[in-house]
């Protein structure tokens, strides 16, 4: 368990800043797309470090890995396949909750199904890891 506790710190903290920045990087660096940060990518990460490396993080700790490992551990999961479907499973019910504050059901439901994919990279990101270093030498 101890284990555990300590690789979702891990993915939380340092794995999802790491996954954000690149993101963001690829985006206004790179793509030169202004429509997130007018300035250069490091005036973007210097105005907004509390936001990368703290509040989100902590988020993401509360709201999307706690419930999955509880999940996978009350449900005793374990298959890879099956814990990467929960993890995405979790990723869209919060979605689902946070779109009633973000006006996104004002878009058809069909131009939403794109995010049944966009988080599916995200679960395998995160639930890969989990399953090899925590749930393989685990004794549940």
């Amino acid at each position: 368990m101890k284990r555990r506790i300590l690789l979702n710190i891990i993915l939380a903290y340092m794995i999802l800043p790491f996954i954000i920045m690149i993101r963001d990087y690829i985006q206004i660096d790179l793509q030169h797309d202004q429509a997130k940060y007018a300035g250069t990518f490091i005036e973007y990460v210097k105005s907004n470090i509390l936001m990368l490396v703290f509040i989100l993080p902590t988020l993401f700790l509360i709201f999307i890995l706690t419930p999955y490992n509880s999940i996978i551990l009350w449900l005793n999961v374990k298959r890879i396949w099956s814990k990467i479907l929960y993890f995405e499973l979790v990723l869209i019910v919060v979605f689902c909750l946070c779109g009633t504050f973000m006006n996104v059901w004002i878009y058809p439901y069909w131009k939403n199904v794109y995010y049944l994919f966009y988080f599916l990279p995200i679960s395998l990101a995160f639930a890969t890891p989990l399953h090899f270093l925590a749930d393989k030498n685990d004794k549940i």
